[in-house]
């Protein structure tokens, strides 16, 4: 899954979150912020762990009682800053009574093949009828073959992968957090080593 991340600005919401996890404390405040614009500080402030603070840095709402003193570990465990653009799907958005409903899931970054999935999966001609060709700027294409939106979000996402994921802690983290979306069997989605991404989405 690919999070909304920027590394020269952050994510607002995460922005919002350092902001609203000490707002009395402007050495704090930076020192998060600038924490958080590296991706695994990013994944410090949304992760949301198991265990709980049992020293004096106790848990007040959502706000931290830190003192003077920023560590990445304060942050790291913290409650996880919540927002529906990163949360695992399974939390937030269908309830689970809903999923026997699923029969199709696509993805962005694979719209390509998902696209020929599901017209072939409505009718066994829907493909060479409706997808194959007709489409792009001259209508020799076929859908979603240059598609401005879909080659930004597969290209953007795989150029990326490497220079975040720069360790396999951080890819475990990813995963660990995700963890209830790739154990959702209605949801199709495929735990992708970093390594062999490029070739997935490309095949």
């Amino acid at each position: 899954q690919e999070m909304l991340y920027d590394r020269d600005v952050g994510p607002m919401q995460v922005v919002n979150c350092c902001i609203k996890r000490n707002d009395m404390d402007a050495n704090w405040k930076v020192l998060c912020l600038d924490h958080v614009l590296k991706f695994e500080g990013f994944l410090d402030a949304i992760d949301n762990p198991r265990s709980k603070f049992t020293t004096a840095e106790a848990i007040v709402g959502n706000k931290l009682s830190l003192g003077d003193i920023f560590t990445p570990e304060a942050l790291r465990n913290s409650p996880g800053c919540w927002d529906a653009h990163w949360a695992p799907l399974s939390h937030w958005r269908l309830e689970p009574k809903f999923y026997v409903a699923l029969n199709f899931v696509g993805h962005l970054e694979t719209a390509r093949r998902d696209i020929r999935r599901l017209l072939e999966k409505l009718s066994s001609d829907a493909w060479e009828k409706f997808g194959a060709s007709g489409w792009g700027k001259y209508g020799n294409e076929s859908m979603f073959e240059s598609s401005s939106t879909v080659n930004h979000a597969s290209k953007k996402a795989s150029a990326q992968l490497h220079e975040y994921y720069t360790s396999k802690d951080i890819e475990e983290r990813v995963d660990k957090i995700y963890e209830d979306d790739y154990e959702n069997e209605h949801l199709s989605l495929w735990r992708v080593p970093i390594g062999e991404v490029e070739s997935f989405y490309n095949t």
